[in-house]
């Protein structure tokens, strides 16, 4: 196997941005209600095309129809188990570690998946024509992608929601029922 700078560059740019989706993943994360609302756009565009996949292949729509269900389940999740800190004037927020463990682990093994498969099918990545044709007919690939789309739009408007006027109420509510256990 011969590398060549041609390879190993977009390597580099993968394992970079796979990095920042990591660490922004964990932990607290700052509340910008601009990034949410892109956020919310983009996977909404991702969603949308990925059901265009689906009226292309009809036996898609269980597939779309399992990750609409699996998106909405930790949104629940992470609705009931959101937890928000202030430090040095901003607001932070997370979701249990659960749910980002879900989410991560997921995202990981379907991309992974998919630069293997890639890479068994073309290793010299000069036959990629019928490669990006099958990653929509790949019923797996399309669930999982419809699952963290839903995720992140469900539980980003839920974010948006509390940033307006309801944060101070929710943290009330929940300082509310600690004292009350």
């Amino acid at each position: 196997m011969h590398l060549t700078l041609q390879s190993v560059y977009p390597a580099i740019i993968i394992i970079f941005f796979l990095y920042k989706k990591i660490k922004r993943s964990i932990g607290y994360q700052p509340l910008k209600p601009r990034w949410l609302f892109t956020r919310i756009i983009l996977f909404s565009l991702f969603a949308f095309g990925l059901s265009i996949f689906s009226a292309i292949h009809p036996f898609l729509y269980g597939y779309l129809i399992l990750g609409i269900l699996g998106g909405w389940l930790l949104v629940f999740f992470a609705k009931k188990n959101i937890s928000f800190e202030k430090r040095r004037g901003k607001i932070y927020f997370r979701t249990h570690i659960w749910v980002e463990v879900i989410l991560l682990t997921l995202f990981l093994s379907r991309f992974l998946y998919r630069v293997t498969e890639l890479y068994l099918t073309s290793p010299d990545l000069n036959r990629l024509g019928s490669y990006s044709q099958s990653i929509g007919t790949d019923p797996l690939t399309i669930g999982v992608c419809f699952l963290i789309a839903v995720y992140y739009i469900g539980f980003s408007s839920f974010i948006i929601k509390l940033s307006r006027n309801e944060l101070e109420q929710h943290e009330y509510n929940k300082e509310k029922d600690i004292l009350a256990r």
